[in-house]
């Protein structure tokens, strides 16, 4: 869910946005990606088995 988001912009609509309420999906794959100071940068990729 997007957090924080009380309106959204009509032009974002075709993006998905999910606002308010929670949509149930299965996820098979996710992926974690973080930076930090000094070019240390990680990610992570997630899949169902």
């Amino acid at each position: 869910m997007t957090m924080a988001t009380d309106r959204v912009d009509p032009s974002l609509s075709a993006i998905g946005l999910v606002t308010g309420v929670l949509r149930v999906a299965r996820i098979d794959a996710a992926i974690s990606v973080s930076f930090s100071f000094g070019g240390q940068s990680s990610g992570l990729v997630f899949r169902r088995a």
